[in-house]
Order: C-alpha cells, then structure tokens, then sequence
C-alpha cells in the first residue's frame, strides 16, 4: 500500500447566493480546474449537493470528473466525497463550520486504473458578502491509501 496525504488551504472561493443568511440547502454545477507547478493541470466538471440537517447540521455529496493530457498521455480523475458537518452562526452572514468527509478516487492512466480511499477534514468560515456572492476560506487535511500498481 502506498499512503498519500494531502494539506490544502483554500484562500477564496466563490459561490452565487440567493439570500443574506448562510444556507446549507443548494445545488452546485461547475468547472473545476486543479493548478499545479507542473504541467499537469486537469480540469472538468464538478457538482455539489448539500442539504442542512436540523439547526447546526448539515451533509453534502461533491464529485468531480477531470481529466488532462500531456505529451499523448491521458489521465482521468473521478472523485466522489461524502461529508457530514457542524456549523455555528458567527454573525448573520457568517458562519464557522466543520466537515469529516470519506473521498473515494480512481485515476485512469492510458487505460491503467488505481483506486484510492480515505478521510479528510476542513474547518472554515462561509461569509455572505452579498446576495450574489459567497466567500469560504478554510483549512483542509486529506490522507488516501492507493493500492500499489
């Protein structure tokens, strides 16, 4: 078995908003790009469902299908992420929340596939700036074990 772990911090993200308050019931559809210090970039499509769960509570599915090629060599991604999360109101329009997520991930390398699974977390804050726009600056861990290939 071959460990990976991964640290992440997420500085901006975005997100449209209908109303002022922090909601945790939407639908997300969009375009996923992964910037590294090399040449390979995947990007491609990304959808999130989350639904909130009693007053602090909240679950979401996020799954992702990417894919890059470089020098004739195609490589595929496809995630899947099941989180469940605790949130506090800070303010009216900003909430502090916390996630356990399980992250299931195969790639696909000219036809030779490897799995992955294992956890993450993130803590963060979700600020609504305004009834269009959402900021979440959070900190994340992830750890996956890969079958060696």
């Amino acid at each position: 078995m071959k460990n990976i772990t991964r640290f992440g911090v997420a500085l901006l993200a975005f997100s449209a908003s209908a109303a002022m308050a922090v909601d945790y019931d939407y639908v997300e559809l969009g375009y996923h790009n992964v910037f590294t210090n090399t040449k390979f970039d995947p990007t491609g499509t990304n959808l999130v469902v989350s639904t909130g769960i009693g007053e602090n509570g909240y679950f979401f599915v996020d799954y992702k299908d990417l894919d890059d090629e470089i020098g004739g060599i195609t490589t595929d991604i496809a995630r899947a992420e099941v989180g469940l999360g605790y949130r506090t109101s800070v303010t009216e329009a900003t909430d502090f929340n916390f996630a356990v997520i399980y992250v299931r991930e195969k790639t696909d390398v000219m036809g030779v596939s490897n799995l992955g699974e294992g956890y993450a977390w993130r803590a963060g804050y979700r600020i609504d700036a305004d009834e269009y726009w959402e900021f979440e600056p959070f900190l994340g861990y992830e750890r996956t074990e890969e079958a060696d290939g």
